[in-house]
């Protein structure tokens, strides 16, 4: 289990502190052992006034996971995918072909269907639900596990299923 301070920083919501910008979409930095970008929102230029605030540096993220192909979570893709070097992005195998297209040309591109390993302690469930495909992150704790979801198309008590039973 995750031996190491873990944080999360919310960076991209429908709600904001003073002085941060806030618009429809999500996403989040978690800090581990490796920076690990969660959607990126819609719009780069808010997601970039955020990490300028927050002191987070684009070239420091490896590893950005895409939950699902709706422009309020990967609108902001070309941005981050402009700001960093040679990122992992991991997707569903179902997620757009031309944004797939799009970041395999940028970076290392992960279609994901099934659970698999992200980083040390932090997973992916793969592609959960039927109509809107969606993957969620999982990270192992000393106390349990923490989730982090998009929208939660498949449903919520479904992902934390999921997890449970990892």
């Amino acid at each position: 289990m995750c031996k190491n301070k873990m944080n999360l920083k919310i960076l991209y919501d429908n709600k904001a502190r003073e002085g941060f910008k806030s618009a429809w979409g999500f996403s989040c930095l978690i800090e581990a052992e490796e920076k690990i970008l969660f959607d990126t929102g819609w719009d780069g230029n808010l997601l970039h006034h955020n990490m300028r605030k927050l002191n987070v540096d684009p070239k420091n993220i490896g590893k950005i996971v895409i939950s699902h192909d709706h422009w309020d979570h990967a609108g902001g893709v070309s941005y981050i995918l402009n700001e960093t070097d040679d990122p992992e992005v991991f997707v569903p195998r179902s997620f757009s072909g031309r944004l797939k297209k799009e970041i395999a040309s940028r970076a290392r591109l992960r279609e994901v269907s099934g659970e698999e390993r992200i980083s040390n302690n932090v997973f992916t469930t793969g592609e959960l639900g039927t109509s809107i495909k969606e993957h969620s992150v999982f990270i192992e704790t000393d106390k349990g596990f923490v989730v982090i979801t998009g929208c939660s198309h498949p449903g919520l008590h479904n992902i934390l299923n999921f997890v449970k039973n990892y």
